[in-house]
């Protein structure tokens, strides 16, 4: 029967082979080095305080479920990093266990609701949610891009240059924005290591009217948009285009994640630009 507790950092390297474990089978590639799942904690906001992992009678962790806690869409939010179970666990109850440990303790730092993603083919974890009272809110598409883009000014129309952006404006940024990103997209998670991301910004006669924000080394994006009078007009192509320029690696790719469904103008310029959709995952809720 497994122990249930709360983690702290002397767990870190317990928890990164438990977590490379549990998603060794995983439909998507998780495997990483202990610096980049450090940075994927903190970019989440994690609170390994907030978070619990399952211990064999070996006192060798099992399983996991990594919280962040956080305001989102102006409410106290716990949010699921990760939830794993190593493979010779499964079935066995140890993340209903891992949940229902967790909650009273949530409850009483005052988060008022809970939030992960799954991926909609995942049909266990997704029953599972639903049985523990959650609810879907979105429907979000994880989109990945395999060519290399070259920007083509529109005739007649003034030069669009592309800057580095040292100092974001959020506010012009988000005028620019149709709905609201997810816990990994928003403002809060960026800002968390800014220093591992770039921000470039789509500028004509000295305004401003588009952005794009995206991890340095892997060019994954986490934002972009585009002011509402200068759309089909090559701004966010232009803006795609130096983001491969501008990312460290030599590879031309681009992905971006957790893309509303209801953003049918943002997911038809996608499908445009050449994206395709690697996999879809639903938004769950569930009210503390």
């Amino acid at each position: 029967m497994a122990e249930y507790r709360f983690l702290n950092d002397a767990d870190f390297n317990a928890l990164h082979r438990c977590f490379l474990d549990a998603f060794s089978d995983y439909s998507v590639n998780m495997q990483m080095s202990e610096e980049q799942f450090r940075a994927r904690l903190v970019h989440n906001g994690v609170r390994l305080d907030l978070s619990v992992g399952a211990f064999n009678a070996a006192g060798e962790m099992v399983g996991f479920t990594i919280n962040s806690c956080d305001f989102w869409q102006g409410k106290l939010t716990t949010y699921d990093s990760g939830t794993g179970v190593v493979p010779q666990h499964r079935g066995k109850g140890i993340a209903k266990n891992l949940f229902d440990s967790m909650l009273p303790k949530l409850r009483e730092y005052g988060a008022r609701q809970y939030l992960l993603e799954v991926i909609t083919s995942n049909e266990a974890a997704v029953a599972l949610y639903r049985k523990l009272g959650f609810r879907e809110t979105r429907k979000l598409a994880v989109l990945s891009l395999n060519k290399e883009l070259i920007y083509s000014p529109v005739k007649n129309q003034n030069p669009l240059q592309i800057w580095e952006i040292q100092n974001p404006d959020w506010q012009l940024f988000q005028s620019f924005a149709d709905g609201f990103p997810s816990w990994q997209n928003s403002v809060a998670s960026i800002e968390r290591s800014e220093s591992e991301k770039i921000f470039l910004g789509a500028f004509r006669n000295e305004q401003c009217v588009g952005y794009a924000v995206a991890f340095k080394s892997s060019r994954s994006i986490l934002q972009l948009a585009v002011d509402k009078e200068y759309r089909r007009k090559g701004v966010g192509s232009a803006l795609l285009a130096a983001l491969q320029n501008e990312a460290s690696s030599p590879e031309k790719g681009l992905r971006m994640s957790n893309v509303d469904y209801s953003l049918t103008d943002m997911l038809a310029f996608c499908a445009t630009i050449g994206f395709e959709t690697v996999l879809d995952q639903y938004e769950m809720v569930k009210n503390l």
